[in-house]
């Protein structure tokens, strides 16, 4: 029987720039500043390779994204599209969360 995955991404976004359908917005990631592209596509998630190996993720694992609301948590399906140094979510849920608050926390673990 496989292990439970604990391990979870969890980034505080500030929107820095709108682009022609999204946005870019920053966040930490081990003490290194990290631009993530946000779309509201719906096209699934993009992780660096490190990233991948730390929530035991590969292309076409199942992602659970989870934005941090005052009222509550909002769960979000996605899917590990692939591994690159560039990071990118494309969800119209997320997008709107986060273009709606200005930014705001949220986790990405696999499902």
């Amino acid at each position: 029987m496989a292990e439970p995955n604990p391990a979870e991404l969890v980034f505080v976004v500030d929107i820095d720039t709108f682009e022609g359908k999204g946005f870019v917005g920053s966040s930490e990631y081990e003490g290194v500043k990290l631009n993530i592209a946000f779309d509201g596509e719906d096209s699934g998630t993009y992780l660096t390779p490190e990233m991948c190996k730390r929530i035991r993720a590969r292309k076409g694992a199942k992602l659970t994204l989870v934005a941090e609301r005052e009222t509550a948590p909002v769960v979000i399906s996605s899917v590990l599209v692939a591994a690159r140094e560039r990071v990118r979510v494309s969800s119209s849920s997320l997008y709107k969360i986060l273009g709606e608050d200005g930014g705001g926390i949220f986790r990405i673990r696999k499902s």
